[in-house]
């Protein structure tokens, strides 16, 4: 029997702004609007390695990010490792800032990522590009979205200047 990758477990749940929203095992808030009550699991509120929107690094080795609010307005920032390379895919960063930090976390988060390339912890030196924009996207979306900004071009010609 195939399992749906993107419902997980639900655990326990956290009154949130009068709101029940259901958590898992690892401590990761799930989406209170999309729960399958007959199975007790909900879908991932995050899901960075999904849709790979957000990423740095290469086809074999990259960090994969994503972002949401919860009802109180906090923000969940995600990012998972994939290193095809070394054989494993782990969890990088799962952070739930108040609204006025989460571009600080962000930028910190992309700083991380593009660091990792740069260590023995990844088995490929890269390039410093973005999987499918600028580096610095991610933190931009971000930053665009706690401000009610529309998002932003998904290339800017001088990046390096906004890290």
């Amino acid at each position: 029997m195939s399992q749906d990758y993107c419902y997980q477990h639900i655990k326990k749940y956290e009154e949130i702004a009068g709101i029940q929203v259901p958590v898992d095992e690892y401590d990761h808030f799930l989406n209170w609007q999309d729960i399958k009550l007959k199975d007790n699991q909900a879908r991932d509120l995050t899901s960075p390695y999904g849709a790979l929107y957000f990423a740095i690094g290469t086809a074999d080795d990259f960090v994969c990010m994503d972002y949401a609010e919860l009802p109180d307005g906090r923000i969940v920032l995600h990012a998972i490792v994939n290193s095809e390379t070394g054989s494993f895919i782990d969890q990088f960063n799962y952070s739930v800032v108040a609204r006025d930090q989460a571009f600080y976390v962000a930028q910190q988060i992309t700083n991380d990522a593009l660091q990792w390339h740069f260590t023995d912890d990844c088995p490929k030196r890269l390039h410093i590009t973005g999987w499918n924009q600028d580096p610095t996207y991610f933190m931009r979306c971000v930053k665009a979205y706690v401000e009610g900004k529309k998002s932003p071009a998904r290339k800017v010609k001088h990046w390096r200047r906004l890290l």
